[in-house]
C-alpha cells in the first residue's frame, strides 16, 4: 500500500480507492498543504522536513488519541495538537496554512456578505432543516461577557430547552452542510438562479423587481412595469401564484401587502442547497407558466 500522497495525487488517490474495495477498514487519506504560498509568494510552511510533525499527529488520529477539529475540508488538527518544539512557527503561521477561505465557499447569514455584525441573531429553519424543530439565539462576545460578568445566568427557558434529539439533529445538519460543501453549491446555484430569473423575467412587463441573493429570491409583481403600479389588492393577485404553482407541481410562496401593508405583490423562491442546475431550469419554467397564467386570469 503507498503509504504517502506528493506531487501526483491523482494516481494515490485511485491507489487508495482501489484498496477501499478490497480492505473492509482502510486507513483514511490524510492531506497536508505545505504548498500554500503567504503575500510575498513564499511558502509558509517550512518544509519536507517539519512533515514528521503532521505525521504523529495522523498516527495518533487512526489509534483514536489525537484531537480533531471538523471543516470544510475533513478534520484537521488544531495548532495545540502538533508538536512544535525546537520550530519557530507560531499560531499566527499557522493560520495562514490552515485557514479556509469561507467567503468564496458562501455564507452563512446574509449579514455576512454586507460586512454587518449583529449582537443578536435568532436561528431556526438553518439548524435542523426541517428534521427536528430547533431554534437558537446567537449572542456577540459583549453581549454574552455582560450576562457572564453580571447574574452569569440568562433568566429564559422553556419546556424543550437543550432537547437532546433536536440537538443531534441540528448538529447532522450543519455537518452535512459542511462536509459536503453546500455553502459553495448555494453561491454557485444561486448565480445560476439569478442568471435565469433575469434572463426570464428581466424584460417581463409585470415584474417590477427581481431581488435576492445565494438561493433565496423573490419577485415583485406589478400591474405596470414602468411605473411599478401594483396590482389592485382587490384582485388577490399574491394569493394566485402559489395555488398555480402547486397544479404546474412547483412550490413557492406570495405575499401581498408589500407596499404599503395592502397593496403590492411578490412571490418567493428557497429551493433546497442540494437543487441541480436541471431543477433550477425547471422551476424557472413553471414559474414563468403559473405567473402568466395567473395575470392572464380575470
Amino acid at each position: 500500500m503507498i503509504a504517502f500522497g506528493g506531487y501526483h495525487m491523482g494516481d494515490y488517490f485511485n491507489h487508495w480507492l482501489a484498496v477501499g474495495k478490497k480492505v473492509k477498514r482502510p486507513p483514511r487519506i490524510f492531506q497536508v498543504n505545505w504548498i500554500r504560498k503567504d503575500a510575498k509568494g513564499k511558502f509558509v510552511w517550512p518544509g519536507f522536513g517539519e512533515n514528521m510533525r503532521v505525521l504523529s499527529w495522523i498516527v495518533g488520529r487512526c489509534q483514536g488519541q489525537t484531537h480533531a477539529v471538523e471543516t470544510l475540508l475533513g478534520w484537521m488538527p488544531e495548532f495545540e495538537d502538533l508538536h512544535w518544539k525546537g520550530l519557530e512557527f507560531g499560531a499566527d503561521k499557522y493560520a495562514s496554512v490552515a485557514n479556509i477561505d469561507r467567503a468564496a465557499c458562501g455564507t452563512r447569514y446574509a449579514c455576512e456578505q454586507e460586512g454587518v455584525a449583529p449582537d443578536i441573531i435568532c436561528i431556526g429553519k438553518g439548524m435542523g432543516a426541517g428534521y427536528q424543530p430547533i431554534g437558537a439565539m446567537l449572542a456577540s462576545a459583549g453581549i454574552y461577557n455582560a450576562v457572564v460578568r453580571g447574574s452569569g445566568f440568562s433568566q429564559h427557558g422553556h419546556t424543550y430547552t437543550g432537547y437532546a434529539a433536536a440537538c443531534a439533529g441540528a448538529l447532522a445538519v450543519q455537518r452535512a452542510i459542511e462536509n459536503r460543501g453546500l455553502l459553495a453549491q448555494v453561491r454557485e446555484r444561486g448565480a445560476g438562479l439569478e442568471a435565469r430569473l433575469r434572463a426570464r423575467f428581466g424584460a417581463h412587463p409585470h415584474v417590477g423587481e427581481i431581488r435576492g441573493r445565494g438561493l433565496f429570491w423573490a419577485l415583485e409583481l406589478v400591474e405596470d412595469r414602468a411605473s411599478k403600479r401594483p396590482f389592485d389588492p382587490k384582485r388577490r393577485i399574491s394569493a394566485r401564484p402559489m395555488l398555480g404553482a402547486l397544479e404546474n407541481g412547483l412550490m413557492c410562496y406570495s405575499m401581498g401587502g408589500a407596499l404599503d401593508g395592502v397593496s403590492g405583490d411578490h412571490v418567493m423562491l428557497a429551493p433546497p442547497y442540494i437543487i441541480s442546475e436541471a431543477q433550477l431550469d425547471e422551476m424557472v419554467d413553471k414559474l414563468t407558466r403559473s405567473i402568466d397564467e395567473v395575470i392572464a386570469q380575470d
